[in-house]
């Protein structure tokens, strides 16, 4: 480990002099002679960890400010020894090469995009089978050059047989695409926050499909087909952002969204994700019982409103599905709205009798997930089974303050600023944001306001006695900057 450790050393001071321009060839005389020399064994394994941690895109226009390309794009520019073994290391090709069509310093023009095209072009002949994970962002508005925005777009497709992540964002749908062929895809991101349906039916044609996220789905959701039979992971909803929500799709089309997820394990729901105008039932919605999800073990919703754990209409969906194999259920509110859970919650509970993990989150009002500074969000993370949160004391109500007094250890929210394109997922949010292995954590004994809202929530949820004997409850409490 040590002489991989040196050897690393060395790769990162050679790197800092090789730009990301056209291949090295063998016989440069500017290169150490013993990079080439090292055995291949020793470079693969190099190669492996320096891409390991790597978060870089390759953006075709330079960003500002300006990035780092990926680790990967580097290496194959070293010389033709390290591009053959990089090529063929499908391993460390897991960045996206990035095609955005609405860069935030300036608008295309027609040339622009012409030399746009030949660039792309460029990276997918260099890149080979290796362009797995494109991104594209997709934008008519403004008067840009709509002709060539869609031969972009159509260049981008051409080479849809070798993408294994694709995410299409904004206003792909406005340029009537009809079929897309993706053999290969395993995972689709599709963003179109528009008021604007298509005007055509897009059908795409991917066999090992298995994971999508759909964002703002109101406007799109009816004009594709996907094989949501195969789906085993859905991210689905409406982001939180400053901005006005989109309008949801109507119960009746979630719950038939619902009814083909049959081999779905992992469910994100985040937002208001349909709307209702009277009291749902059942036999309104012509089910007998509730729609089987026989092999979800893991939903996750994003409900900062409260609407899913408190409300009555909203909340229906949870009566509305069964989910027998339920192992984890995470769930994001905000703090201020708490109050005791709402039959449907609880009947959930009831109904999940392999449930290990209930985690809840307690956000505040203005939470949207993506971070929006250093240390601008801290929260109290407190864990036990359910009889240390039925019983728990906590001091409440011995002044006038009601407040309570809350013993456990801080967690700072460590999200990646959300990218600048609008294609981030909060997905995931605890496991990748709160409950990262960080080191011994500093202890806090915190005395929180509304103290007994607070232990009533965690008497009534937290403590209640379904799912698994000593399963895990954690919960985290926002802690305000004062």
């Amino acid at each position: 480990m040590d002489h991989i450790e040196a050897t690393l050393d060395t790769l990162a001071l050679t790197l800092e002099h090789v730009g990301s321009g056209d291949v090295a060839t063998e016989s440069s005389s500017d290169l150490p002679s013993y990079i080439e020399a090292l055995p291949i064994e020793l470079l693969i394994q190099i190669f492996e960890i320096v891409c390991s941690t790597d978060t870089n895109f390759l953006h075709l226009i330079v960003a500002k400010p300006k990035s780092l390309p990926p680790q990967a794009h580097t290496l194959i520019h070293v010389c033709r020894t390290w591009r053959e073994i990089a090529m063929h290391l499908k391993s460390i090709w897991k960045h996206f090469v990035v095609v955005d069509t609405c860069p935030s310093r300036w608008r295309l023009r027609p040339h622009e995009i012409d030399a746009y095209e030949r660039k792309f072009h460029e990276v997918a002949s260099l890149y080979g089978a290796n362009l797995t994970h494109l991104q594209f962002d997709y934008n008519e508005d403004f008067g840009v050059d709509r002709k060539g925005i869609r031969r972009l777009l159509k260049a981008v497709l051409q080479y849809s047989e070798r993408y294994t992540t694709l995410k299409l964002v904004g206003d792909v749908f406005r340029a009537s695409i009809t079929v897309v062929n993706l053999p290969l895809l395993d995972e689709l991101y599709l963003l179109c926050p528009r008021v604007e349906s298509p005007k055509t039916i897009t059908q795409f044609c991917a066999p090992k499909l298995r994971k999508l996220t759909l964002y703002s789905p109101r406007y799109y959701y009816s004009f594709i087909r996907l094989p949501w039979e195969q789906l085993t992971h859905l991210s689905f909803g409406v982001l939180y952002t400053p901005y006005p929500p989109d309008h949801p799709l109507s119960l009746h089309e979630f719950i038939s969204l619902l009814q083909a997820l049959s081999n779905l394990s992992h469910l994100h729901l985040t937002g208001p994700v349909y709307m209702v105008r009277q009291r749902p039932s059942l036999e309104g919605l012509g089910l007998s019982e509730p729609v089987l999800l026989p092999k979800l073990r893991v939903l996750e919703i994003h409900d900062r409103d409260a609407e899913t754990l408190f409300g009555g209409s909203y909340s229906f969906f949870l009566t509305a599905i069964a989910t027998p194999r339920l192992n984890t259920l995470d769930l994001i509110v905000a703090q201020d709205l708490i109050n005791n859970p709402h039959p449907h919650f609880v009947d959930l509970l009831r109904r999940a009798p392999l449930l290990q993990r209930l985690r809840v989150v307690l956000a505040p009002i203005d939470w949207t997930g993506v971070r929006r500074g250093v240390w601008e969000e801290r929260y109290l993370k407190m864990q036990g089974d359910a009889q240390f949160f039925e019983t728990y004391v906590g001091d409440v109500g011995l002044d006038s303050e009601d407040v309570l007094t809350c013993d456990g250890t801080i967690v700072h929210h460590s999200t990646p600023l959300g990218p600048r394109d609008g294609t981030t997922t909060t997905e995931g949010f605890i496991d990748r944001c709160l409950d990262m292995d960080m080191g011994p954590k500093e202890h806090i004994v915190q005395r929180m306001r509304r103290g007994s809202r607070i232990l009533a929530f965690f008497k009534r949820t937290l403590g209640s006695r379904y799912g698994v004997e000593g399963g895990e409850r954690t919960i985290y409490i926002h802690i305000p900057i004062v």
